[in-house]
């Protein structure tokens, strides 16, 4: 009688995975049951690859064991990546995370925001469709919709991008509902809105640029009126909803895959209340509350934002987990913490 043949891991290729949000989803594949292979595929320097594997080794210490994790050192909009890694294993799940980030960066230098934002994005699509990934998650983010009025739903697709990221996040997208109707790529856009959470210290984003600040004993910075919103997304919780996705199309064979979806919380915040928890908790923690410096609007920034969530909560059975002042409170002590 021949004995059954371990079951093979799953593996997943995720692009700029040594940023903060990998790091956290690389986290939550540590809890599945099974054990995974988890190919990174990244540009960073040095310092970089190493916070991201002490990072892991503190967090996840025995469940390390569980996960071979392998890093490919390259840029996404180099069509010779794409080529090693095909030959390296099958990939079942791709989560493309890479990019061109920021809507002021992008303005600095448009052409380097186009060439990874949409030819990379191309070739991890194609990297996917000739592969047969059984599902690809490509990040967007809400500056596709520019002067859309929130909430920001599937549905919406009216608003003009103010931004060369923006454009450059729009094209992504459709290059998904065209990979998906045409070539039948099981594929999908996901508009993450803001993103803050573990191992953001070096993130320019506001929460952790914030934060930042606070414990360097400076002022804190609103550009504009500090009336504009929107809607924090804990990264725990966005790593969840990826599992959550995987899991929906790992064991319902019958369910039919949106190739677009909002994701965040629901609520929206204005910058100014974001601060005042930040001050809160600063005074809880250090005993200090910092002053405010109030600065000048920033081009191309959107307005307002907030995420309509119905319909992902409705598909992948996810809510977030985390209200924002818990996790702005986490991702404080946390950056606290690091820089002992």
């Amino acid at each position: 009688m021949k004995s059954s043949s371990p079951k093979q891991k799953l593996c997943w290729l995720i692009t700029g995975g040594l940023g903060f949000i990998g790091t956290n989803l690389i986290m939550e594949l540590m809890n599945l049951p099974n054990a995974v292979d988890i190919i990174v595929l990244d540009n960073a320097d040095e310092d970089t690859r190493v916070r991201f594997h002490e990072n892991l080794k503190h967090c996840c210490g025995s469940k390390l064991e569980k996960a071979s994790i392998t890093h490919i050192h390259g840029d996404v909009s180099e069509e010779s990546v794409w080529e090693g890694i095909s030959k390296v294993r099958n990939i079942d799940y791709l989560v493309h995370l890479a990019a061109n980030t920021g809507v002021q960066p992008s303005f600095l230098d448009p052409h380097r925001d186009a060439i990874v934002n949409i030819i990379g994005s191309v070739y991890a699509l194609e990297f996917s469709r000739r592969s047969g990934v059984k599902l690809a998650i490509f990040a967007s983010s809400s500056a596709p919709l520019g002067s859309a009025e929130p909430p920001f739903s599937e549905q919406t697709m009216g608003g003009e991008p103010l931004s060369p990221y923006g454009v450059s996040k729009a094209a992504m997208e459709h290059y998904c509902h065209v990979y998906q109707t045409t070539y039948g790529l099981n594929v999908v856009a996901l508009r993450f809105s803001n993103v803050y959470g573990l191992f953001s210290s070096h993130k320019t984003s506001i929460v952790a640029r914030t934060i930042n600040r606070i414990l360097d004993n400076r002022m804190i910075e609103i550009f504009g009126s500090g009336f504009q919103t929107r809607d924090f997304l804990f990264a725990s919780d966005l790593a969840k909803a990826i599992v959550a996705m995987q899991e929906k199309i790992s064991t319902d064979p019958g369910f039919r895959l949106r190739w677009l979806y909002q994701l965040g919380t629901g609520a929206e915040v204005s910058i100014l209340n974001l601060v005042g928890f930040l001050q809160t908790i600063s005074y809880e923690i250090l005993g200090r509350e910092p002053a405010v410096l109030f600065k000048k609007s920033l081009v191309g920034e959107i307005e307002r934002a907030v995420s309509d969530i119905s319909l992902f909560s409705a598909d992948f059975d996810w809510r977030p987990e985390h209200h924002l002042k818990d996790g702005l409170s986490i991702t404080f002590k946390h950056l606290l913490s690091s820089r002992s």
